[in-house]
């Protein structure tokens, strides 16, 4: 019959990068969250690539909130 047959890829260098900034966002959220905050949170991602590839990968945070 069809036997399923698991082939194990090793992740390339660009998708870990993306899963480590992935990674990071839900960390800021979950801190963010565990505040209890009232307001609005604006993250961004900024990619550099290279030849292709993912270069660096910046994250960078702006919260703001009423008065």
């Amino acid at each position: 019959m069809g036997d399923t047959v698991k082939r194990y890829q090793r992740k390339d260098k660009n998708q870990a990068k993306i899963d480590s900034a992935m990674a990071a966002f839900a960390v800021k959220i979950d801190q963010w969250l565990e505040s209890g905050p009232t307001g609005k949170l604006v993250l961004s991602a900024e990619i550099n690539a290279n030849q292709g590839g993912v270069g660096e990968i910046c994250l960078e945070q702006k919260e703001r909130q009423k008065i």
